[in-house]
């Protein structure tokens, strides 16, 4: 088991809800514990973060106070011929500022997804979301999902 104490980056399974962003150049850094274990085809994260705010200066960053992340990640590979992940997520921003006003936000989000590398590539998600934001409620469910052909070949080109 690995114990991460500090500043660091976070990034599970597809992305789709914590990355990196190199795209962007800005990465997203979060102050916080996070611990990982593996064992045979099994791993467990889990963390505990707040997200830093990016500012101009030098070694001048530092955690938003009002914003805290949470979270636990288990990932099965090799289980025949795919993958599979189930996470819960959790988000608490107070005074977040939208176009209702400013209240409190708190999310949660619990998910699921199945996928595969290789010349047959797939990858389906599937997540709910509840939480609310002020006095008001809200409820989401959203499933994604694509799959790729690759070829063989000198150069490996993708089609999906």
């Amino acid at each position: 088991m690995r114990l991460r104490v500090g500043r660091q980056e976070i990034e599970v399974g597809s992305g789709r809800m914590y990355a990196l962003r190199e795209g962007p150049n800005v990465p997203l850094s979060f102050d916080g514990v996070r611990a990982i274990a593996q064992t045979g085809a099994w791993r467990f994260d889990a963390w505990v973060a707040r997200p830093v705010t990016t500012t101009p200066g030098i070694f001048d960053d530092s955690s938003h106070r009002d914003f805290s992340v949470w979270g636990a990640y288990v990932m099965r590979t090799r289980l025949g011929h795919a993958s599979v992940d189930a996470y819960y997520l959790g988000w608490d921003r107070q005074n977040a500022s939208f176009d209702k006003g400013v209240a409190n936000e708190l999310r949660h989000t619990v998910g699921a997804r199945l996928w595969r590398n290789g010349l047959w590539a797939y990858d389906f998600e599937g997540m709910y979301q509840f939480g609310g934001f002020g006095a008001g409620q809200h409820s989401r469910l959203e499933s994604l999902g694509r799959s790729i052909a690759r070829f063989a070949g000198r150069w490996i080109p993708t089609s999906g």
